[in-house]
């Protein structure tokens, strides 16, 4: 966006991902300049790089939830996945979408490997940033009744065109979690 402020970029040695704020702040991981870095390392921090750059572009920080943090945490999971189909449409990178389905697809096959409740509510916001992404080829087990909700919420993402519209299915999404 023309009026979006400068991006400053800090290195931390302590994180394994990557984040950006409302001010521009983006983090990073330090990573050593001598480390040995397999493949799936260097997707893993080309990835985060990417997908947090995405967001200063494209994400309105101002669009917040009033006090629930669980509605923020599913409004990031609906932005998380209008941003990178964003990205992947305007071709910011020439390999954005093996970067970004290859990222998605490692974070999925560990999540597989790590959860043992997938009915529990705290896995619903990465379940459905999964599932928003048409890019993603691995898919998180569906509790029961979510199905329908998080395909109606696919359907709405297309019309989207800005962080207040992916709040708007957030926020949908929350009310029928809350009927369900």
């Amino acid at each position: 966006k023309d009026a979006k402020q400068d991006v400053r970029i800090h290195w931390d040695a302590g994180i394994p991902t990557a984040g950006i704020n409302q001010h521009g702040r983006l983090v990073l991981a330090d990573v050593r300049d001598d480390a040995t870095l397999s493949h799936a390392d260097l997707v893993k921090y080309c990835g985060f790089g990417v997908h947090e750059i995405l967001h200063s572009k494209y994400t309105d920080f101002s669009f917040r939830a009033d006090d629930n943090e669980y509605l923020d945490t599913l409004h990031n999971a609906v932005e998380d996945a209008f941003i990178e189909h964003m990205g992947i449409t305007n071709k910011m990178t020439g390999n954005i979408e093996n970067l970004l389905t290859t990222l998605v697809d490692n974070m999925v096959a560990k999540s597989i490997e790590a959860v043992d409740d997938w009915a529990d509510p705290r896995q619903y916001p990465f379940v459905l940033a999964v599932y928003l992404r048409d890019h993603a080829t691995n898919k998180c087990p569906l509790a029961e009744g979510l199905e329908p909700i998080f395909a109606e919420a696919k359907n709405r993402l297309p019309m989207c065109k800005n962080s207040g519209d992916t709040l708007k299915i957030a926020q949908w999404v929350y009310d029928q979690l809350q009927n369900l």
